[in-house]
């Protein structure tokens, strides 16, 4: 036991230098010596482990741990980063996170704070205005802004505004348009989020024949598929599964 209790403040040590040398908030050493075993646990996974592999994964599951030991961290840094610097791309990140977290009026505001000047018409932008529209419930605007986006960038290519605007079009009851926008969407988007939502679509017109088989199609796909793609695209393949027959 006497070990096992070295062992443990060695661990709390060594931990402490590395918030230290690797320049991290201190706060992690209050986690690390006045909660021993979950707080090294933690910062093992936030922080140790990324920095020694540099993967993917481990990058996520840090994120994911971050925000569940300090869930308005991301808000805080973004907002801090706004205050200090008004720039587009401080706006743009501020924003996406306001929509995310259920703020869109806020993101509303930031994004046509940001298209001004020459960035009047930049697409990205405009996507990102329109996804705070439409999540704010403003499907019609979200739609005309869309639209915007489309007429004022004619060769920019952007697959998740095209599917965006279907959708837009769809909850705004302009059902052919809607149609069409789909049909374009499930062209170029990757994945089985246009299919599925399409299909979907095609069920609630009625035309249950053309729906199922859309909806039968990302069933298929999805069961034949490897597991990095189930994993990203379980959400759609549910979706498809609930809606069929």
């Amino acid at each position: 036991m006497e070990i096992f209790g070295l062992l443990v403040i060695l661990i709390q040590i060594l931990f402490a230098v590395h918030v230290v040398r690797s320049g991290r908030p201190f706060f992690w050493i209050f986690v690390i010596v006045f909660v021993p075993l979950l707080g090294c646990a933690i910062y093992f996974v936030v922080a140790v482990l990324p920095d020694m592999t540099q993967t993917r994964t481990a990058h996520r599951a840090a994120a994911g741990m971050v925000r569940a030991v300090d869930p308005g961290r991301d808000r805080r840094r973004l907002e801090d980063a706004f205050e200090t610097a008004d720039t587009v791309d401080n706006r743009r990140a501020l924003a996406d996170l306001y929509i995310d977290g259920g703020e869109p009026l806020k993101a509303i505001e930031l994004y046509e704070g940001a298209l001004v000047g020459v960035h009047r018409d930049d697409p990205v932008l405009l996507y990102g205005l329109a996804r705070a529209q439409f999540a704010g419930g403003a499907h019609e605007i979200a739609a005309a802004t869309l639209e915007r986006l489309r007429a004022a960038n004619p060769h920019y290519d952007m697959p998740a505004a095209d599917l965006l605007l279907a959708r837009a079009l769809e909850a705004s009851g302009r059902n052919n348009e809607a149609a069409a926008r789909y049909a374009d969407a499930i062209a170029r988007f990757p994945g089985a989020e246009a299919r599925s939502r399409f299909g979907v679509f095609l069920k609630r017109l009625g035309r249950n024949e053309e729906g199922d088989a859309m909806l039968q199609e990302v069933v298929r796909g999805y069961e034949r598929s490897g597991r990095p793609f189930r994993r990203n695209q379980r959400e759609w393949y549910d979706l498809a599964r609930r809606h069929l027959g």
